[in-house]
Parts: structure tokens; sequence; C-alpha cells
């Protein structure tokens, strides 16, 4: 609340809402991080790893409030927000990792996985950046439930800072459960252990319903569609792995689990060529899918390593796979959210 307040602008473009977002993130580490930080971050040696299950902690409470600040202060809308959150959630949604990888492992591992990531990661590992910061969302939200909008996490931050200030030391793997106790009274030990330590489905979608926002899941249009689309799909059939532009066809980045790409055989760096036999681009390659018959399959000639393939991949319907977020009860989300008309 002691930050500036802006008029909120119709114009502003993505990117330049990425970059702000990316500024705040920064800004907001100069105090979680740079000054609270985990006990085993105090006089540590910079000559070798140091490992902590609390990286969620930091990077992903701070991955929610780097965007959530933006609409706190009137630099964005509530919908550009809530699209935003959307993408995250959608991200979260696509990540088959989190299903073998709890946020603490992911946190562990951090200097021998995380940033040694290869063309599987989505499928082996989850980001404690981005499930951090939908955890930190839960918490948030329960909060305000737990205590009719009395409290909220900013509640707790507060706390920590003080915290800080007194020279209380780092914090501890339970830490946030103890200060969000002694600070609102709410005992969130049984929503953390589950969203720390097992692989478990996050609560957002009761918790945002809760503020009054719901999540409605879609048919992405592709792989390219990172959630929070205003659209209705035209995919019919679902293909499953990200894709660039390549001067032959498309270049293969990495393939989904489950997915109908993964069925056919295709790897990360092949390079599609054609579709029963009709050579497709990164535009044509989902209308050439939607032209064949759900159910049936279709031949696909590719390069691996400049040697032609062939694999038959199955068709089938594409998956709720994305998300947007819907606002449905005005006066309920406003507890939460600023609203530019507000």
């Amino acid at each position: 609340d002691m930050l500036p307040h802006h008029n909120t602008s119709p114009t502003i473009s993505d990117d330049y809402q990425n970059f702000l977002s990316l500024c705040s993130h920064e800004f907001f580490h100069t105090w979680h991080v740079k000054r609270i930080k985990p006990d085993v971050f105090y006089n540590l040696s910079l000559q070798q790893e140091v490992y902590t299950e609390q990286l969620w902690l930091f990077e992903g409470i701070t991955s929610y409030y780097d965007d959530l600040s933006l609409n706190t202060t009137q630099v964005v809308d509530e919908k550009a927000y809530l699209k935003v959150l959307s993408k995250e959630l959608t991200r979260l949604l696509r990540n088959h990792g989190q299903q073998n990888q709890t946020v603490t492992e992911s946190s562990f591992n951090a200097w021998t996985k995380f940033y040694k990531q290869d063309e599987n990661a989505t499928n082996a590992i989850v980001s404690y950046y981005n499930k951090g910061a939908i955890i930190a969302l839960c918490i948030d939200l329960y909060i305000r439930q737990q205590t009719t909008n009395e409290y909220s996490l900013k509640s707790v931050m507060q706390a920590f800072w003080n915290g800080y200030l007194s020279n209380d030391g780092g914090t501890r793997i339970d830490s946030m459960q103890r200060m969000t106790q002694t600070v609102t009274g709410v005992n969130i030990d049984e929503l953390l252990h589950s969203a720390l330590y097992t692989t478990e489905t996050l609560p957002y979608e009761a918790l945002l319903k809760n503020v009054g926002v719901g999540c409605d899941y879609y048919a992405s249009e592709d792989m390219q569609d990172t959630g929070g689309a205003n659209k209705q799909s035209s995919a019919i059939n679902y293909f499953g792995a990200n894709y660039q532009a390549n001067a032959m066809g498309v270049l293969i980045k990495s393939v989904h689990f489950e997915s109908p790409a993964e069925s056919a055989g295709l790897k990360a760096e092949d390079i599609l060529l054609a579709v029963q036999g009709e050579q497709i681009t990164q535009k044509t390659l989902q209308p050439t899918l939607n032209a064949y018959q759900t159910g049936k399959s279709v031949e696909l000639h590719l390069f691996r390593r400049g040697q032609m393939k062939q694999f038959t991949m199955p068709l089938i319907a594409p998956p709720n796979n994305a998300v947007r977020l819907i606002i449905e009860d005005k006066n309920k989300a406003q507890t939460w959210l600023r609203f530019s008309d507000a």
C-alpha cells in the first residue's frame, strides 16, 4: 500500500507488461532473498553449492507478487492480471513433471536438475517459480477465506520483514506455517504439506471460486496458445509438441507426455516435413491436422539427424489443457483485486 498508484493504462502491451513484471520481481527480491532469506543462506560460502527446499518460498512468492503488484498499484487492470495468472495456471496444468517431482524436490535439486534442463524437462521436473507462485496464491486466498479478509499473505510477509529487522535469523522449512499461525491464527499445515511434499493437485480452483473468479478450461489452438485466450479454439486434432519455424518445415522443440506426438515417436530436434505427404509450415501444421478425421491416423515424414523417417500418428481430440480466468462475482473479486473502474 505504500507504493504509488497510477491510472491503469488500457494500451499497455503484453511485452511491456512482462518487462514491468520482471522489474517488479527483481525489486521484490531486494528484501525477499537479499534480506529475508533461508537459514542456510546466512554466512554461506560462495565456493560451493548450497542446497535448500525453500526456493519455492522465495522465488514462488516473488513470482506471485511480481504480477499481482502491477494490479495492486493499478499499472494493469484486473483483466490484464487475470490473463497473466491464466498463463501461469496453464503452464502448471501442462507440466507433467509436477506428477513426478514435488516442488521441494525441485528446489533441493536446483543445482543438478532445474538449471540443467533438457528437452524432457516438462515431463520430469516442476518449476518452483511456477508452482511456487500458485502455492502462494493458494496461501493468500486461504488466509483471506479463513479470516474473512481481515488478513492475507501480505500480513505474513510484513511479519517476516519485521522478523528480519529484529535479527530473527533465516527462514526454516516450517517458517511459513509458524508465521501464518502466529500472525493470522490460520493453520496451513495440511495445505502446505500437500502442496510441498506431494504431487496432489493444488486447490486453486476452489479458492479462486471463493473470490468470485472462475476457471474455464478449454482446448487450446496449439501449444503456442499459452492460456488466457478469449477466442474459441478451432483445433480439431491434438498434436502435443512445441515447435518453431524451420526452412524445411517445423523444428520440434519438446514433446509432451501422453500426446499423439509422443505416441508417434517424435523427439526434440526432429524436423517435421509433411503430414500425409503434404508439406507443412509453422502456420499450416495445425490446419493440416484439422483436415483429417479424429479417430483415424496420419503419416508423418521428418528428418532426424539427417535421415528421413516415417511415423504414424493417431488423431485424437485436443484435451482441455489451457485455462482462462473469468470474473463471476465482482464484489467478491474486489476483496482481492483492484478494479480499473473502482
